[in-house]
């Protein structure tokens, strides 16, 4: 028997449902477990750790392996020794992390489809990262109400009206530091 719900709120949860606030860097295989010296820090691929303030900050307030954890020091060390260990959607969250200034990564189950959603602090731009043959990236201005580059996720323009609405909702909950 198939219930379904009058309830609209009750059948927007069935289909958009909010299923992670952490996005964590999955383990790197074939890593060493070896501290590499920089400058001044030691940092640590395989345990995704280092010795910098940052860093040590961040660990107090995201929990293990969360990308916002992740200092310039990690950062750079990934992309230069472990650039090919990575899979491409934490390549594609750590560049817009660092260049971007992506602060809060929520992962959302949008009609069977997973769609990972990144806030920015400044601004009001969301990326909304989607599986389409391989990860996709697509921007969206909430002030000026437009997707950018004309580019938007789904060839459904309800679609893409609902997702930019939950983006706005979700974006009005988080508390930028």
């Amino acid at each position: 028997m198939v219930r379904i719900s009058l309830n609209v709120e009750e059948q927007k949860r069935e289909k958009i449902e909010i299923t992670s606030d952490v996005y964590q860097i999955p383990y790197l295989s074939g890593i060493s477990k070896k501290t590499i010296k920089t400058s001044r820090n030691g940092v640590n691929l395989y345990s995704l750790s280092c010795s910098c303030k940052v860093y040590r900050q961040n660990v107090k307030l995201y929990p293990r392996r969360d990308i916002r954890r992740v200092c310039k020091h990690l950062y750079e060390k990934l992309f230069s020794e472990a650039d090919h260990l990575l899979d491409e959607l934490s390549k594609m969250l750590l560049h817009n992390q660092f260049w971007f200034g992506q602060s809060n990564v929520k992962k959302v189950l949008f009609y069977k489809r997973v769609v990972f959603i990144g806030f920015h602090k400044v601004g009001n731009i969301v990326s909304f990262f989607v599986d389409q043959d391989g990860w996709k990236k697509y921007l969206y201005e909430s002030d000026l109400n437009t997707w950018l580059e004309s580019s938007m996720p789904f060839d459904n323009d309800l679609l893409n009206t609902e997702l930019a609405n939950l983006s706005k909702e979700l974006y009005r909950q988080i508390k930028f530091n």
